[in-house]
């Protein structure tokens, strides 16, 4: 008799997962981070002494060895988590971020069908967006951008505010958090879709859930494929991806 449980609930990270960011984005998010660092208080400017490369360079440092830039400031430099990810996200322009192409909005309008479809008919019992951001930065993006109301509101969006600005890529708070609010009793029931290997990896390995890597088209080495069920190019194919693990 066979063990594998069926994925049922989904947990959907938002940013560069849902739509690919812009190529410009990782030099302007940096230099947002770096704003960010230096101006949250007189501090953090005496102790960087306003040097905004080595900030910078710090910014790339902690997302290779955390996973998340502003949890490696918190942890390395004492800063309050809450205080950095609201600053920052505050300082973002979605303009300048995430600007779907044509063939970007038709896939999450595929992708938005299928989801209300998937839950109509029982083939999912519930879904999230799961995410590192704040809410009010889920919902520029969710709502302006992908144009998802249909699918996603306040009930639905697990943001970082809701779960004590934990990290999904070392923390499992998060992720109880998110299956309390879907009503999950076995881990193994998820599917989390998300384009981080460290969140795909932890989610994996530390909560048992099943996983979903979104490329954009960029080659998965071998040694990620230990703990990725499946893998898709865009969000357009994760249906695909689901109905093979519902089998």
């Amino acid at each position: 008799m066979s063990l594998y449980i069926p994925p049922r609930y989904l947990l959907i990270d938002i940013d560069n997962c849902l739509v690919q960011y812009d190529e410009k984005y990782v030099p302007y998010v940096t230099q947002m981070i770096v704003d960010t660092v230096l101006k949250l208080d007189n501090e953090a400017c005496r102790v960087f002494k306003g040097d905004r490369d080595f900030v910078a360079q710090l910014a790339d440092d902690y997302y290779t060895k955390y996973g998340q830039s502003i949890l490696g400031f918190a942890i390395e430099h004492r800063f309050s988590v809450s205080d950095l990810s609201r600053h920052y996200h505050e300082s973002l322009d979605p303009d300048k971020c995430v600007n779907p192409t044509r063939d970007d909005l038709a896939r999450l309008y595929d992708f938005k069908t299928w989801l209300q479809g998937a839950k109509r008919t029982g083939l999912i019992t519930d879904y999230v967006a799961f995410t590192q951001s704040t809410g009010v930065w889920a919902q520029k993006i969710l709502f302006d951008k992908c144009r998802l109301h249909a699918v996603f509101n306040r009930n639905n969006i697990i943001s970082a505010e809701i779960y004590g600005h934990g990290f999904k890529h070392c923390d499992r708070y998060p992720y109880e958090v998110a299956m309390k609010r879907m009503g999950v009793q076995k881990p193994e029931e998820c599917l989390i879709v998300d384009d981080s290997r460290s969140v795909l990896r932890f989610s994996f390995d530390a909560m048992r859930m099943k996983t979903c890597m979104v490329t954009h088209n960029a080659t998965v080495a071998d040694r990620d494929r230990r703990y990725l069920y499946q893998t898709a190019n865009h969000i357009g194919e994760v249906p695909q991806c689901f109905r093979a693990l519902s089998r």
